[in-house]
């Protein structure tokens, strides 16, 4: 198929146009674009059913697990059925009555897609077995002052757990340390 870098990084908008079954533009955040032609042997494994689009990461070796995929919003245009999602949350399937399409998670843990909060801060990640042990916040690392954190998202990843810090759930606003506490 084909490779598009961009100098400027991941963030922005990524977009793919179709000029016809087989000839597609994928454009890039800094507007750099490359030009990919699906093999027409390919294509015509789509029949005439309906295309799926897939959105994520995939880590093809051991080694890339647990890698992150975040995206701010999706949308899809040209289409019988158009998509528009900026994803409020808290749920991926924000407003299933009102939709006429839902998101479906295809993951080895589906418990590692979830909408994070535009005041999502920071990852703390840490290893399993983790049984018995609390997440903690301080503003220091003073021996007193340290409170739990209740946080609601905590996948697990493999090996690994991570949770999404908001903002307001940091110990302060300048610095602030987090420890696992066995109780």
């Amino acid at each position: 198929m084909g490779t598009l870098y961009c100098p400027t990084g991941p963030l922005g908008t990524w977009s793919l146009s179709f000029k016809n079954d087989t000839d597609i533009t994928l454009t890039a955040p800094n507007g750099g674009s490359t030009n990919l032609v699906m093999p027409a042997e390919s294509a015509a494994l789509f029949g005439t059913g309906p295309v799926r689009p897939y959105f994520g990461n995939q880590p093809n070796s051991e080694s890339r697990r647990g890698q992150f995929t975040t995206f701010s919003r999706i949308q899809i245009t040209g289409v019988a059925v158009p998509i528009d999602d900026s994803f409020p949350g808290p749920d991926l399937n924000q407003d299933p009555a009102n939709v006429p399409w839902q998101w479906q998670k295809q993951a080895d843990d589906p418990n590692g897609v979830f909408v994070s909060s535009g005041t999502d801060v920071h990852w703390v990640k840490w290893t399993l077995p983790d049984t018995g042990f609390v997440l903690q916040g301080n503003p220091g690392l003073q021996a007193s002052g340290w409170k739990d954190l209740a946080l609601t998202r905590v996948p697990s990843f493999g090996t690994q757990k991570a949770a999404l810090l908001p903002a307001a759930d940091l110990p302060s606003a300048g610095a602030g340390f987090v420890r696992l506490l066995k109780q």
